[in-house]
């Protein structure tokens, strides 16, 4: 018989991501991912994050890292959520629309009159999550070429 996960809870904290808990959001994006997306870069820190950390936030229940969102300006007018992602233990609790309040907060505190992500058409989960917390289809469209 398989065991049912737990609901974990506990007072969220979000605070500022620092260069301390870039081991733990990483092990968080690998358990959602199953892999080290972020681990292949030369400086992960600088390449993933993208800019100033100030912009970047983590989620912590009793101490522990739960959740991190990824942000920075991509010019004075403009933030950009790079990632977003949840220990799966701790979805459904209202922690990843916290962690983007307090980067559209951020970004608002900058001057930035928008924010900005993208998600694959197929990930679902993602863009209901991000309608959830106020994200809409903008003026902007995906192209690629496959080669």
């Amino acid at each position: 018989m398989g065991s049912v996960a737990k609901k974990r809870t506990g007072k969220i904290n979000i605070r500022e991501l620092t260069d301390e808990d870039m081991e733990a959001a990483l092990a968080i994006d690998k358990k959602i991912n199953g892999k080290e997306r972020a681990m292949t870069y030369k400086d992960p820190m600088n390449f993933y994050l993208g800019g100033e950390l100030s912009m970047s936030f983590v989620a912590e229940v009793d101490g522990k890292i739960v959740g991190f969102a990824v942000a920075r300006l991509r010019d004075p007018d403009t933030g950009w959520l790079q990632a977003v992602g949840i220990d799966p233990e701790y979805r459904h609790q209202g922690i990843g629309a916290k962690l983007v309040e307090a980067v559209v907060a951020r970004c608002r505190s900058k001057g930035a009159k928008t924010v900005h992500t993208v998600a694959s058409w197929r990930d679902w989960w993602m863009l209901s999550f991000l309608n959830s917390v106020g994200f809409s289809r903008g003026e902007m469209v995906d192209l690629q070429k496959t080669l």
